[in-house]
């Protein structure tokens, strides 16, 4: 009879570039999630390492068609390592949020279907003087995301004008709101369900906040 011997397939992507590209996710009634790299970290290539993989002037929309939610990521520039398809993979880049330039760091551990994958996700708005840092896990069995996030700024009134719309920031005592501001809490995701926990909002003095943006 023959014999088969079954070799790893170990591939190496010494530079891939993405030159504006136009990324599309959905979030459907049901709660699943359908993007372009949907499925990745499967069993077709299981070892890919990525040396060098960028994205240059891309765009990012997310669409949740249950709630006709549609938001728009703009000039995203990214660098990624990783050491397969299913992690562990660190980014660093920039882009735009409701006109924001925001710079970011996401560190995301190794993704196996029966346990938990660490994520880190760091964001820096420099032009709102604001920071923002979420360190937690995603749970693919369960579609949960669970962790704690930190975040803190110059001015509450302007970032939740760049996060929610001009609109979101209105009737709510510019006087009192538009103010250095920390808040900090834990953060549940399954689902279309939102659970924060043992959350903290401070209004606190300018040499505060400059404190706490320095460390």
């Amino acid at each position: 009879g023959v014999q088969t011997c079954a070799l790893p397939i170990y591939v190496v992507v010494e530079r891939l570039t993405l030159v504006r590209p136009e990324i599309l996710v959905e979030r459907d009634a049901d709660g699943s999630v359908r993007g372009v790299m949907d499925g990745a970290g499967g069993d077709l290539l299981p070892e890919v390492a990525l040396q060098r993989f960028a994205i240059s002037d891309g765009t990012l929309v997310w669409r949740d068609r249950d709630r006709g939610v549609r938001a728009r990521v703009e000039k995203i520039a990214l660098k990624l390592t990783a050491e397969s398809l299913s992690g562990p993979a660190k980014a660093t880049g920039s882009a735009t949020v409701g006109g924001v330039p925001v710079r970011f760091t996401v560190s995301v551990g190794h993704v196996a279907e029966a346990a938990p994958t660490a994520l880190n996700i760091s964001l820096d708005a420099g032009e709102l003087r604001s920071k923002a840092e979420f360190i937690g896990q995603w749970s693919p069995a369960e579609r949960r995301l669970t962790g704690r996030i930190k975040a803190n700024g110059a001015d509450a009134r302007a970032a939740l004008a760049a996060l929610g719309g001009t609109d979101a920031a209105q009737g709510i005592g510019p006087a009192l709101i538009a103010h250095p501001f920390a808040v900090e809490g834990r953060l549940a995701a399954e689902g279309a369900s939102l659970e924060a926990n043992d959350v903290i909002f401070d209004l606190r003095s300018e040499e505060h906040t400059s404190e706490l943006q320095s460390r």
